[in-house]
């Protein structure tokens, strides 16, 4: 049977080695296409100023280099607001929506906690700290605290990421207020109800509100895995999971 092509466009601070037990999983069913963001891998320069339409511009032509005839376009957490930003034609089938981060109300974090974090991020970003801060015991200690990822990924972050690159997009993503722009195609939803880090009532309730097909899959995982293993993550999502969404996707009464 003939594999459906997925465009994935990772998140905050992700690149392929971060997500290497995921790409495994899915590369099972589906031709990903896995789009490096600019100043998260050590191979891929940072743009020089961070926005959430120079990440577009900057995806937009990547998807072109891959003069794909049709495809399916997938958004992981921070990648989903970098997606809605796109202008997709009628290659594109349907929108996979990992985790979604749609703008800074759709955290799940409270109004202090939002503050607290912006204002921390603008203080790096304006007296430029950025490499001050890089790999410092503190830092390393209260990302790992804050995201629960293991060391062995704490530590590809640490060694692939620009230091710029990642505190200006922090910053960026406590900032957005404007609503995603909804495309005329299937979405589904894949994160947890609990999810630590994206409201989900707000998000489903606005994907629900928007486009004319949705699909919900529930995942139990945290927005930060603790284990980002292929083995991990085939118990956490299975092959059921996967086969329903494609069956979705594919449906020709549509």
């Amino acid at each position: 049977m003939k594999k459906d092509n997925l465009i994935l466009i990772p998140g905050f601070s992700s690149n392929r080695y971060v997500l290497k037990g995921l790409l495994e999983v899915m590369s099972q069913y589906l031709n990903v296409h896995f789009i490096e963001l600019p100043g998260f891998v050590s191979d891929v320069s940072p743009l020089s100023e961070i926005t959430l339409s120079n990440f577009a511009v900057y995806v937009q032509k990547e998807i072109e280099k891959l003069d794909l005839d049709e495809y399916l376009i997938g958004g992981i957490s921070l990648g989903f607001t970098i997606l809605s930003d796109l202008e997709l034609d009628q290659r594109c089938k349907g929108v996979l929506a990992l985790e979604p981060h749609f703008n800074k109300r759709s955290l799940n974090l409270n109004w202090f906690q939002k503050n607290l974090y912006l204002a921390t991020f603008r203080t790096i970003c304006f007296f430029k700290l950025y490499n001050l801060l890089w790999k410092t015991r503190l830092f390393k200690t209260l990302f790992a605290k804050f995201t629960g990822l293991p060391d062995d990924i704490i530590k590809i972050i640490l060694d692939q990421n620009d230091p710029r690159t990642f505190f200006a997009t922090a910053k960026m993503g406590f900032q957005i207020k404007k609503m995603p722009q909804f495309f005329d195609l299937p979405y589904v939803l894949i994160m947890n109800k609990e999810d630590e880090m994206v409201d989900y009532s707000y998000v489903s309730r606005q994907l629900k509100d928007n486009v004319r097909d949705f699909l919900f899959i529930e995942v139990q995982e945290k927005h930060f895995p603790p284990d980002l293993s292929k083995e991990y993550i085939e118990k956490k999502f299975p092959k059921e999971k996967i086969q329903k969404i494609l069956e979705f996707f594919n449906n020709d009464s549509r």
